[in-house]
């Protein structure tokens, strides 16, 4: 029967870790929306959405942004959230604040990578450097949160 806990636990876990890398993806999409929006200027220095080609332009870099960060979201979910995610099941110590935090961490680790990247090889220009390390703030504690709501939710079912 041991074996059976371990391997719902492994189904609950994976679920929870595809429901954190699909809302990284989500967020880097609204965050994109967000900076690409604040970025289209009228000459008197505020936002302007009137124009007719303004929205296209919002969703289609917003996309862009998404469909960009999805690999990237894919390897911090897989290579760094794994195992610290299996190792807070494991110990039964995967509560809200544990998943935050280390949705938090795994956002620091991406930031330190990109900074790194940034200041090394010019990886980005400085706008979209910004928008970047946005992204990465706002998707780690909400995709850790998540995947705790995930978790407990199918928990709560099982039951």
């Amino acid at each position: 029967m041991n074996a059976d806990n371990a391997h719902i636990g492994r189904d609950r876990l994976s679920v929870g870790l595809l429901s954190a890398w699909a809302t990284s993806v989500a967020a880097a999409f609204v965050v994109g929306c967000i900076h690409t929006a604040l970025s289209v200027r009228s000459p008197s220095g505020w936002p302007d959405l009137s124009s007719s080609g303004a929205f296209s332009a919002i969703l289609t870099i917003a996309f862009f942004v998404a469909a960009v960060s999805a690999p990237v979201a894919a390897i911090a979910t897989f290579v760094l959230g794994l195992p610290i995610f299996s190792f807070l099941a494991r110990r039964a110590a995967l509560s809200a604040a544990s998943s935050i935090a280390a949705g938090a961490l795994i956002a620091l680790l991406l930031c330190i990578l990109f900074l790194a990247a940034h200041n090394l090889t010019d990886f980005l220009v400085d706008s979209d450097f910004h928008m970047a390390i946005a992204a990465v703030v706002a998707a780690g504690p909400l995709s850790g949160l998540v995947l705790w709501l995930v978790v407990r939710q199918q928990t709560r079912s099982r039951q």
